[in-house]
């Protein structure tokens, strides 16, 4: 994957994967990037060294958003399965390399405040409004159908 340098358009950077990259999403401060990749790894990369700082094994599980918390704690996947043919919400704590919440369903965003994380529940249609720190649902948007 390469980065290209905003004002300049030349490329800065290439980091390195075995597969392509599915998502991305930049760290809060900017000096970090998490990507989800086709070999069902989730990357941390330091951008100013372009190494690799963290690599969480996600099995069968390809990705399909990544969000990033707002300090910079956690990342909430979007991930499909194929044998289940599911998608999933997972959140990990990026510190410990754990896995803190999973369910069916798929991320969205965070909040600026870092309070609520907001995702799709499994029909595809509602959106769930979550406690960022518990993962509780607080509430629930319906939208209209199509």
């Amino acid at each position: 994957m390469r980065l290209w340098d905003a004002l300049t358009g030349e490329p800065c950077a290439t980091l390195t994967h075995t597969s392509f990259v599915w998502e991305l999403a930049f760290g809060p401060d900017g000096t970090w990037l998490a990507t989800g990749s086709a070999d069902e790894r989730l990357r941390i990369w330091d951008l100013p060294t372009v190494r690799v700082l963290k690599e969480i094994q996600f099995p069968r599980r390809e990705f399909h958003s990544l969000t990033v918390s707002t300090d910079g704690t956690r990342v909430a996947a979007r991930t499909y399965d194929p044998t289940s043919k599911k998608y999933n919400l997972t959140v990990c704590e990026i510190a410990s390399d754990k896995t803190i919440f999973s369910t069916e369903g798929s991320s969205l965003t965070y909040s600026l405040d870092g309070r609520w994380l907001a995702a799709l529940a499994p029909d595809q249609k509602t959106v769930l409004l979550l406690d960022a720190r518990t993962h509780e649902t607080v509430a629930r948007f319906s939208g209209h159908g199509i």
